[in-house]
């Protein structure tokens, strides 16, 4: 009986690890990786070379290649499914019409924390009470109200 115990307990620790499991989005080393680029000297073929194509472009200049790399581990063996951010970095280069790197800038978590958002707020233009808005409201009801009366008869 002590053998079998033994050996259940065995098989048990022995599939567990004890190692953080981290998962990786994006491109992996941003940090070292963009370390290789220099200002007015790297044009966007190095770049594509050195850190592959980009995570998104900037929809207002296409010229605006941005790079994610974000890495999130678990704690501890003892707080399964919480994950802790490791790290989370976005590299942000700019590139002339020429093709040639002429802005970087890299934000890691401390700096993302320093960077200012605007309180104010857009004031909302449309009155509540337009006729467009009554008739989509009317439609809204029309179809949510089959879910309504399922939900009354499963009561």
């Amino acid at each position: 009986m002590k053998k079998i115990l033994i050996l259940t307990i065995l098989v048990i620790t022995s599939n567990c690890s004890f190692k953080d499991v981290k998962k990786t989005h994006g491109i992996k080393n941003l940090n070292k990786k963009s370390s290789k680029l220099v200002l007015n000297a790297t044009n966007s073929n190095d770049i594509l070379n050195i850190l592959g194509p980009p995570s998104t472009k900037s929809e207002l200049d296409p010229n605006t290649w941005i790079y994610i790399e974000r890495k999130v581990s678990n704690s501890s063996v003892f707080t399964i499914g919480k994950e802790k951010l490791a790290s989370n970095n976005l590299l942000v280069l700019k590139v002339n019409d020429r093709g040639i790197l002429y802005e970087m800038e890299l934000y890691d978590l401390t700096k993302m924390n320093n960077v200012k958002i605007s309180q104010l707020e857009t004031e909302n233009t449309f009155a509540s009470s337009d006729f467009l808005s009554k008739i989509l409201i009317s439609v809204r009801q029309k179809i949510n109200d089959p879910i309504r009366n399922r939900l009354k008869k499963n009561r």
